[in-house]
């Protein structure tokens, strides 16, 4: 887009701007016409405008020259589409602006894109606060070993127990793919893969310093959100050697 006087902005979701960026001239129009972050867009101080019909509507709008009610923006083009979070609900929009000249379907298809990223990353840090709050139940107490991935297998949690059982360090783990994780890596890839639980299955951990020999069972399942996707997958082992 360089080259193209075009500024983007971006507003909550009762059409309060919140950041703009872009051309300067643009910028400056819309600065003298008294639109900067913390103005909000209604149809009873600005008319007819493609934030307040991309709200109202919870779609995509295109408002080009005459489309605007006031006569100082009918030479520009509005194209704003609303953007959601993982439930639905419209967290507010995303705006183009420019000359009418430079109007083109183009620009709507550009925001769509956009918006695409904004509500991934939206629902990741969705699905990582969650996965961190499960973090916080588990207890570092318990006598069971725990690892949780996300949903592209990467190590969120490795509790002090795990690391008791394996002798691996949780700090060199976190924010590794799990099939790096020795011994019981490969079934929590599996369960990504697959989405299907793992129990009571038996690995040995061998400490040849000191030939030691502790005998776990493995439990695994796949984290879904409230949507029914795939987030991760949790692990849990035990020592089971004197039980066998």
């Amino acid at each position: 887009m360089n080259g193209t006087p075009i500024v983007m902005f971006v507003t909550d979701a009762n059409g309060t701007i919140l950041e703009y960026t872009g051309d300067e001239t643009v910028k400056s129009m819309m600065q003298q016409l008294g639109f900067r972050p913390g103005v909000r867009f209604t149809e009873e101080c600005n008319g007819t405008n493609a934030v307040s019909l991309a709200l109202r509507h919870k779609c995509p709008i295109k408002l080009v020259g005459m489309d605007h009610y006031h006569e100082f923006v009918r030479r520009s083009a509005c194209f704003t589409i609303p953007f959601r979070n993982d439930l639905g609900t419209i967290l507010g929009t995303i705006t183009i602006m420019t000359s009418s000249e430079q109007s083109h379907d183009l620009f709507i298809t550009l925001l769509g894109t956009v918006v695409d990223s904004v509500e991934r990353e939206l629902l990741l840090r969705q699905q990582n606060k969650k996965l961190k709050l499960l973090n916080q139940i588990i207890s570092d107490t318990t006598r069971i070993g725990i690892v949780l991935t996300d949903v592209d297998g990467r190590i969120t949690e490795f509790n002090n127990y795990a690391e008791k059982l394996t002798r691996l360090s949780r700090i060199n783990l976190l924010g590794k793919p799990v099939q790096e994780l020795k011994y019981l890596g490969n079934f929590i890839a599996q369960i990504l893969t697959t989405c299907e639980k793992k129990e009571d299955t038996e690995f040995v951990i061998e400490d040849s310093e000191n030939s030691v020999k502790t005998v776990c069972l493995f439990n695994g399942m796949p984290v879904y959100d409230e949507r029914n996707g795939l987030i991760g997958a949790l692990g849990k082992f035990h020592d089971a050697t004197d039980a066998i």
